[in-house]
């Protein structure tokens, strides 16, 4: 039998002459008129899919260009031989098969197999095969279009393994999403630890995990703790640190992933001594994935290690869940160290708290009774200058009675100063139970009364707005409005005093202002008056010790206050502000 090149139908049903095996006589199938014979024999060579014919053997019939690009053989390469160069060697059965179902009439569409190309490439193919019939309608061939799906298959392929990934990628972060809390809420480093290890190693699949970490011990000091999972914590007690090797170092020098389908085939591995390779006894690891622990500030606060006796354990999304434990173990260890320092920072504050406190008692209680003890042999020594003073004034020289008036006046000075140091060691050691509701007004009014002397002295006038109810010690008010009033009275310019003492709400607080038309304070004494024995005057000028302030301050710190003063300069006046705490009524 012979043949030529087919030509095709609109419908793509093959014209193909045939030859029976008689020498005398010839079939041809040949329904269409000559010029449609020509326009579909020019569609089917234009085509870009390959459209080839073979008869019920097997044997390839015609062959297009569209079959020429895509398996690289030419029709007179190809003609003539078995349709069975095309197949891949684990198809080759496949031809057969469709060849039989031709036989009996079927037809083939759309099946997807895989053909070689002429130099060896696979690819992937989607085949329709029909049925070709002569005008008797006996079966006498296949027709076979072939379109190459290979790029498609491709795609298709990426974009079902960017699907998985995806999918493995959010399966990934809602695990993560729910390990997190748990790891967070666990501030005890030792427990966290063992809880990171455990999930870590149970997540990755890992036959055993270990994590090794920096923690701090009661001094402050950092050493290396690690905890396992899988195997019991004799496994690794003859062993040394892991970051003494060149394997583990990269893990501790926080450089990323480690992940080996078998450790033993890298290139660092076995090259320590003395074990050069896997020591005696050691756990057998094959499967290695390794993963640094690093804090939100770039620390490397250790690493989590994984094994298996295995090769090729761990995939990707194992190293991915790594990276994610790793991340969240980092913020755990780093708030549960951030708590043990500030639980040694609160101890250590607390040890300072309680010294100070020994101190300041032993201190206020040395002041006490250095200023109870002085007060006698003080007021001896002012006595006999006094008597001195008047049984001899005028009997000696200008001279002695200069030195006698000398004496009286620092004897006074002196007795001053140290009941002023007692009333300041006094001034703040009542306690939050002694703290009671006090009417500010009340004890303005007993100020004034002890200050009356001074008032009608001067020509004071004071105003004073409508007072609140404070808590604190009726004692420590009394003393701040003494002190503070008293200053007002004192400092005064040439012309009468004149006080406004006013109190606003705050948050919590009640802001106080005592203001006077005095002689001011310039800017940069603003914060020296506080201090204890600091004057700004001679004792000529305004007598004094230079203690009332300083009194006036530690009261109103106590209450949980802040005292300061605005001056607009000499001879503009002062307000001195502060803050006390307020009960729930005013009056």
């Amino acid at each position: 039998m012979t043949s030529k090149r087919p030509e095709t139908d609109p419908l793509g049903t093959e014209v193909v002459e045939v030859e029976d095996h008689s020498p005398a006589k010839r079939v041809t199938s040949n329904p269409f008129p000559e010029g449609q014979q020509s326009l579909l024999a020019a569609i089917v060579e234009s085509s870009d899919d390959a459209i080839i014919s073979k008869d019920l053997q097997g044997i390839i019939r015609s062959w297009n260009r569209g079959a020429e690009r895509i398996f690289g053989y030419t029709a007179d390469e190809v003609i003539g031989k078995p349709v069975t160069i095309l197949a891949v060697p684990e198809r080759v059965d496949e031809i057969p098969n469709i060849i039989e179902r031709i036989r009996r009439g079927e037809r083939v569409d759309h099946y997807q197999t895989k053909r070689q190309t002429k130099y060896g490439r696979v690819l992937n193919i989607s085949l329709t095969v029909s049925p070709i019939r002569d005008s008797s309608g006996t079966i006498i061939g296949a027709s076979k279009i072939a379109r190459d799906i290979t790029d498609f298959i491709r795609a298709e392929e990426e974009r079902a393994a960017a699907l998985a990934r995806e999918r493995e990628a959010r399966q990934t972060a809602e695990l993560l999403n729910r390990v997190g809390p748990l790891l967070v809420s666990e501030l005890n480093p030792e427990t966290l630890a063992q809880k990171v290890t455990d999930l870590a190693t149970q997540l990755t699949g890992a036959e055993f995990g270990a994590l090794f970490h920096n923690v701090l011990d009661e001094r402050g000091e950092r050493y290396t703790l690690y905890t396992l999972s899988g195997v019991p914590r004799e496994a690794f007690s003859g062993f040394p640190m892991p970051r003494n090797t060149k394997v583990f170092n990269p893990t501790f020098r926080g450089e990323g992933v480690v992940r080996s389908d078998d450790i033993t085939q890298d290139p660092r591995y076995g090259q320590n001594l003395p074990y050069q390779g896997m020591p005696k006894g050691h756990l057998p690891v094959r499967s290695y994935l390794a993963a640094p622990v690093i804090s939100r500030s770039g620390e490397v606060l250790g690493g989590l290690f994984f094994g298996h006796k295995q090769p090729g354990q761990f995939s990707e999304r194992h190293e991915q869940l790594a990276i994610g434990i790793a991340a969240q173990a980092a913020i755990a260890l780093d708030n549960a160290r951030l708590f043990a320092e500030s639980q040694l920072a609160r101890e250590a504050l607390t040890r300072t708290n309680t010294e100070l406190k020994r101190a300041n008692e032993a201190l206020e209680q040395f002041a006490f009774s250095a200023s109870h003890d002085l007060k006698e042999p003080l007021r001896t020594i002012s006595v006999y200058s006094q008597m001195l003073q008047r049984k001899y004034r005028g009997k000696l020289d200008a001279e002695a009675d200069r030195y006698l008036g000398y004496a009286v006046e620092g004897a006074k000075r002196m007795e001053m100063l140290v009941g002023d140091l007692l009333a300041y060691t006094q001034s703040v050691t009542a306690t939050d139970a002694e703290a009671t509701p006090v009417s500010t007004g009340a004890v303005l009014k007993m100020a004034l009364d002890n200050l009356r002397a001074n008032i009608q002295a001067t020509g004071a006038s004071i105003e004073i707005d409508a007072m609140p109810m404070l808590l604190m010690q009726e004692v420590h008010l009394l003393q701040l409005f003494q002190n503070i009033i008293g200053n007002a009275i004192k400092y005064h310019g040439e012309a009468a005093p004149v006080i406004r003492v006013s109190a606003e709400a705050g948050q919590g607080l009640w802001r106080f202002c005592v203001r006077d038309n005095g002689i001011g304070i310039e800017p940069a004494y603003r914060e020296q008056v506080f201090g204890v024995f600091k004057r700004l005057h001679s004792n000529e000028d305004y007598q004094g010790t230079g203690i009332g302030l300083a009194i006036c301050q530690r009261i109103v710190e106590r209450y949980g206050g802040r005292i300061w003063v605005e001056s607009e300069g000499a001879g503009r006046g002062s307000a001195f502000y502060f803050t006390l705490p307020g009960a729930e009524s005013a009056g």
